[in-house]
């Protein structure tokens, strides 16, 4: 049970795509939201199968809160579509995802209808995120964890939390992953340091979990004649505007899907990875969020530029690996020195090429599922498939 999944877009879209591929259609079924008028994705019937509930309500793609208080009327209906999906499919076992509270909540309801085994995957902290609706958060958390065979989390700056905060003994683990190492292209010549132009790439949402990083960026290399900075995003320029980006300093993009991007990045010198300082989200999740982008930042052969706060768990995976050249300070003339040293020292760059490389393999699908299979107890794969 996800709230986002295909057609749908973003970093859990992401995570969720790229879990399922370790499981078959006869382990696995997904259960998610689909737009008042979206389309269906036909899916590869060597896929798991997706059914869709259709609450997805907005304006021309924005103001999905107003429709909040609709969505929950609806909410009996949707249990009711999770229990005959279950039986429908002879469902022994239901996952709930969080990013959003509403389908997670609503997978536990089903779980505990009809008598089925339940755990809970959080992507993102939930009570304890400022931008959640607190006096839900109180009674649906709470309930959420009583019924978690496992409590998987995105991290282990979150196990480590949820196990000091609420004395789980239940948190795993369950990292972002990627099925395959991508060939990688050679850095271009010349190096870097006799460039007249340095290509730096940013993705993602570019929302409150990064947005302050992302502005203190831009503002910081905008003055070097050198750089060039572009974005691919699905945010479209005027809402990046609203949300005080720069966009005369930068080159919008638009939207890449995943399957592509890759490739993409190879075009470019530097990865700029941005993470908030502060925001709309709340102390602990600034600590404990590890943004969906790291991962194909590692596996671009390019050195990452990472801006992140001191105390994030972010920036102790970074300097625990070695595979970014981390800016922990909200200081512009850190970025720059940042950026400087890695155009002028070349053994730098590929060092933090050949760490991220090595970092890499911590999120090699086949390694991520065995340890999710170990967990379920799902200890024996079906005919024809290998986990390895």
């Amino acid at each position: 049970m996800s709230w986002p999944v295909r057609p749908g877009r973003g970093g859990s879209v992401i995570i969720l795509e790229n879990l399922i591929r370790g499981f078959t259609p006869d382990e696995v079924v997904l259960l998610g939201e689909l737009a008042l008028c979206g389309r269906p994705v036909e899916r590869d019937p060597k896929r798991p199968q997706t059914y869709y509930f259709r609450s997805g309500f907005s304006l021309f793609g924005r103001g999905a809160r107003f429709f909040a208080w609709f969505r929950w009327l609806l909410f009996p209906l949707l249990v009711r579509k999770i229990c005959r999906v279950a039986r429908r499919e002879q469902c022994d076992y239901i996952l709930g995802i969080y990013p959003d509270d509403y389908y997670c909540f609503a997978a536990v309801t089903a779980a505990k209808r009809l008598g089925l085994r339940f755990s809970s995957y959080f992507h993102n902290t939930y009570l304890d995120n400022a931008a959640a609706d607190h006096r839900r958060a109180v009674k649906i958390q709470p309930e959420i964890f009583a019924r978690s065979e496992v409590v998987f989390v995105m991290n282990d700056g979150m196990k480590t939390y949820y196990e000091s905060k609420y004395g789980l003994r239940n948190a795993v683990s369950l990292v972002h992953t990627f099925q395959d190492f991508p060939p990688l292209s050679p850095l271009p010549d010349p190096p870097l340091a006799e460039r007249d132009t340095i290509r730096l790439v940013l993705f993602g949402n570019f929302n409150q979990s990064n947005i302050e990083a992302t502005q203190r960026f831009i503002a910081a290399v905008s003055a070097d004649p050198r750089c060039s900075v572009f974005v691919y995003t699905h945010v479209p320029i005027p809402l990046l505007k609203l949300r005080g980006i720069d966009t005369d300093a930068i080159t919008h993009m638009g939207y890449i899907d995943d399957a592509d991007l890759l490739d993409e990045l190879q075009q470019y010198d530097i990865m700029v990875l941005t993470h908030g300082f502060q925001g709309g989200y709340g102390e602990v999740e600034y600590r404990t969020i590890f943004p969906t982008r790291t991962i194909p930042m590692l596996l671009s052969g390019r050195p990452i530029l990472m801006h992140s706060p001191p105390d994030a768990f972010l920036s102790d995976f970074a300097r625990q690996h070695g595979c970014a050249c981390l800016v922990d300070e909200p200081s512009e003339e850190a970025v720059r020195a940042g950026l400087e040293r890695i155009v002028t020292d070349a053994n730098y760059a590929q060092e933090l090429i050949d760490r991220a490389r090595k970092t890499a393999e911590l999120f090699h699908g086949p390694r991520v599922i065995r340890g999710m299979r170990e967990a379920l107890g799902m200890t024996t794969s079906q005919p024809g498939r290998s986990d390895e």
